[in-house]
């Protein structure tokens, strides 16, 4: 959504602009909460309308290839259909990553026309220096900026409805009826909230999503600049927009992906400080934009009810389909860390980027991580972002090679950080915490202890993968799952999904639930291998159809898997292939475990502001101006497009440097 580098805001400045809204949940807290349908997020259940509303900039120019408005909308018609399948398409995409649970149905609107782009804060034709002028000490105008931010995409929303005329200075719109966008609230019907507003334009904005009606309902704010608008339209309140504008040649449509994220809940997953690579495999991390986008990782799609979740107790081995046609994560581990793993594969229209045709992700998942959801935290997630400490982020993807290159700035490489045929990860005896100094591979905690868990890739195909997992005997498989990830679907035998058919089904991948021979391991991947496992072995009595549905356990049996202690780490440095004379994190001190403080040196944001402390600023009007730092920062492409990180040059030089 945006880039961010310095910690600005602590506890007491969130609660200082927080009173102004009753106690609810909070903007992209990565569904800490699920119950704030509405007011905070969008609907990510069930069909949907998305308002999609064009905003024409009569003297910008338009995208290569696209390069007159008809081309442009054109595109965004095509991109934006209802009925699309494939990633490729807006519907298609989500349709897809959700499994069929959320189907949004974007309607593409007349276009709003403006002659040219208004004057914000005193800059002309959207081009916002960084910052907006608070580095330089304008801070008239950074405050005339934001006001003026928000009383624009209100005009905009209002020439939508109404079109030109009653001071509005768009030359067309009009015809927007917003209760047609409110059907689907937390009880299936309208609650009077949009169910999902983008605006996407020719002119220069950024990729950005901005929580208008929370920052137009702030107590301080409407004390700095008022007037501020309601965002009330038909008696349908719009809570927040995402946008997507002309950045860098980067297609348009594309962003409205990544930002619409937001608009769901999902907070960014790659690094605001640039210490670090950004976390790959996820469309809310260091997806470019260029390539078709890759799913969400596990944890994200887990956390929003779309991923069928396998709880591993014990010794199975599984057949794994690729996560775009259904296949399901196993969840190894218990408690606030534990690991996901899922089979991902590339494709021309979802995760075209990997290099290789697919292998098997793992991530860690540290739950004391997870945002609060606290109104107005979303500051806060935002200045101190959930992945910006290399060795104590939300999740981070376990590289099969154990070098730690993402942590240490390094290069993606897919080869080496998803596992393949033979690749293993498992516990070690050495129990001292991980860090840069000591980046130990294995599945202990990053405190050190160890979690009992372990993971081998058996076979690698073009339509499957069998892998053996093992993780502590669980009395209840279902416990944990129902704690957090689980909170909207049943669960079943430790199976956490209610297995909506995929939208996408491969006739040539393995039946589910036959049992594999464990010790017929590939030498590599294998393209070829259309047929599934030989399903002679498996003994239907001994087997529940309904756990096996969509999990595809294939042998309870203990000695199917492999034997923990023989891909336990027992020498770090062979482990580690020697990362720790790599490269480490520049903001990793020698501490057992980075703390958010230490992650990365902190880049004053507001010069001249007095909000680098965490300690609340004692005027109110300082309070004001930390948030309009935040906002102006926000708006600020120049901001947006800047690669001020080692990570930047590292990046796979196929793809650009990221926008948002």
């Amino acid at each position: 959504m945006l880039r961010w580098t310095a910690p600005l805001w602590g506890p007491t400045i969130i609660g200082l602009f927080a009173f102004a809204l009753p106690a609810r949940g909070d903007f992209i807290d990565h569904f800490a909460t699920t119950g704030d349908v509405g007011q905070m997020k969008v609907p990510r259940r069930g069909s949907a309308p998305v308002l999609v509303i064009p905003v024409i900039i009569d003297d910008e120019p338009f995208e290569t290839p696209f390069t007159t408005e008809q081309a442009f909308l054109a595109q965004l018609r095509q991109f934006y259909a209802p009925a699309a399948s494939g990633g490729n398409s807006f519907a298609g995409y989500y349709g897809l990553a959700s499994q069929g649970r959320y189907e949004p149905q974007p309607v593409v609107v007349a276009p709003v026309h403006f002659p040219t782009c208004p004057v914000l804060g005193g800059y002309a034709g959207c081009r916002i220096p960084r910052d907006g002028g608070l580095s330089s000490g304008d801070l008239r105008g950074a405050v005339d900026l934001l006001r003026d931010t928000i009383r624009y995409i209100d005009e905009i929303l209002a020439c939508a409805k109404l079109g030109p005329g009653g001071g509005r200075r768009c030359t067309s719109g009009g015809g927007v009826v917003f209760t047609d966008y409110d059907h689907s609230g937390p009880a299936g019907m309208a609650d009077h909230f949009a169910d999902g507003v983008i605006l996407v334009s020719n002119g220069p904005f950024p990729g950005i999503t901005l929580p208008v009606k929370w920052l137009a309902e702030n107590a301080i704010l409407r004390l700095t600049l008022p007037p501020l608008p309601t965002f009330s339209y038909d008696g349908v309140t719009v809570g927040a927009v995402a946008i997507s504008g002309r950045t860098n040649a980067r297609p348009v449509s594309q962003i409205s992906i990544h930002e619409f994220g937001h608009l769901l809940g999902f907070a960014d997953l790659y690094n605001e400080r640039q210490t670090t690579t950004d976390l790959p495999y996820s469309v809310m991390g260091g997806w470019q934009y260029m390539a078709a986008a890759p799913l969400h990782d596990p944890f994200s799609r887990g956390m929003i009810g779309w991923a069928n979740i396998q709880e591993v107790s014990g010794s199975q081995t599984y057949v794994l389909r690729p996560a775009r046609e259904g296949g399901p994560v196993l969840k190894l581990g218990t408690g606030d860390e534990y690991f996901l793993a899922e089979y991902r594969t590339g494709a021309p229209d979802l995760d075209a980027d990997l290099t290789i045709p697919g292998g098997v992700l793992l991530e860690r998942v540290r739950l004391s991580k997870l945002p609060a959801p606290d109104p107005g935290r979303f500051l806060r997630t935002l200045s101190n972002c959930v992945n910006c400490s290399a060795w104590d982020p939300l999740v981070m993807i376990e590289e099969a090679d154990g070098r730690y290159d993402l942590q240490t700035g390094g290069p993606v490489d897919d080869a080496a950080d998803l596992f393949l045929t033979a690749d293993a990860i498992g516990p070690s005896t050495d129990t001292s915490p991980r860090s840069a100094t000591h980046p130990i591979f294995s599945t202990n905690r990053l405190s050190g202890a160890p979690t009992g868990t372990s993971l081998r890739v058996l076979e690698v195909h073009s339509n499957y993968a069998v892998v053996a997992a093992e993780a502590p005997v669980l009395g209840d498989l279902c416990a944990d799952l129902n704690r957090q990830l689980c909170r909207e679907l049943s669960c079943s035998a430790g199976l956490c999904g209610d297995r909506v058919p995929p939208p996408v089904l491969d006739a040539g991948a393995p039946d589910l639930g036959v049992v594999v021979d464990a010790g017929a391991e590939d030498a590599g991947f294998a393209p070829d291998a259309q047929q599934p496992p030989d399903a002679g072995a498996v003994d239907a009595g001994s087997l529940d159809a309904a756990a096996l549905l969509d999990v595809g356990v294939v042998a309870a049996d203990a000695a199917a898997a492999p034997d923990a202690g023989s891909i336990a780490s027992t020498d770090a440095a062979e482990a580690t292939d020697g990362t720790a004379q790599g490269g480490a994190d520049a903001g990793v001190t020698d501490s057992s475990l980075e703390s958010d403080s230490g992650a990365a040196a902190a880049e004053p944001a507001a010069e001249g502001c007095g909000c680098q402390s965490t300690r609340a600023p004692e005027s109110p009007a300082l309070l004001a101006l930390c948030l309009l730092a935040w906002a102006v920062r926000v708006l600020s492409p120049a901001y947006r497009r800047a690669s001020v990180g080692p990570a930047a040059a590292l990046r796979r030089p196929r793809i650009g440097a990221r926008l948002s």
